[in-house]
């Protein structure tokens, strides 16, 4: 949790820092710690372009059932650039998946404070929320993705779902 706290302070900053000394501080993190985020968004293109390729390269991984694999390549893309809400989504998605829904849950909220209208960011959200049987924030989660995507089925169970659980 400790990352999402900088995480928020450093993109709420005003100025956008390329600052890559934290690559070293987290070069030796446990394959499966979240990335501690320090910074701002990058302003250098490659570190840019090497975040994005990593992330459609986790995605490629992901698709391919090596989930594990995938999770550590979408921590590298948010460690090279902090605004890869594609990489933040979908990492939140895949530790809510392997069953770390606090970190999921972490990980979409700093998909969707990059961009609101990121689908996938809500879903994860939302099932972390239902992971933790927090269904208040589920049901939130859940209307916000019928409000960007009104005929997915998907947040329409989940939104029954985490209704009948809130009575």
């Amino acid at each position: 949790m400790r990352f999402l706290l900088a995480f928020v302070a450093a993109i709420s900053a005003p100025a956008l820092a390329a600052d890559t000394s934290f690559l070293v501080a987290n070069a030796a993190m446990s394959p499966t710690a979240l990335p501690s985020v320090d910074r701002a968004c990058t302003m250098d293109v490659a570190s840019r372009e090497a975040s994005i390729t990593t992330g459609e390269r986790a995605e490629a991984l992901n698709v391919r059932g090596e989930t594990a694999s995938a999770m550590g390549l979408w921590r590298t893309a948010v460690l090279l650039d902090a605004c890869n809400g594609s990489s933040w989504a979908n990492l939140g998605t895949a530790l809510v998946a392997q069953g770390q829904a606090a970190d999921g849950l972490v990980a979409a909220q700093a998909a969707i404070r990059l961009d609101r209208a990121n689908v996938t960011a809500w879903i994860a959200a939302a099932r972390a929320y239902e992971a933790q049987a927090q269904w208040k924030g589920a049901l939130k989660a859940w209307q916000e993705v019928l409000m960007l995507s009104p005929d997915n089925f998907v947040a329409e169970d989940g939104l029954r779902r985490a209704a009948r659980a809130s009575l």
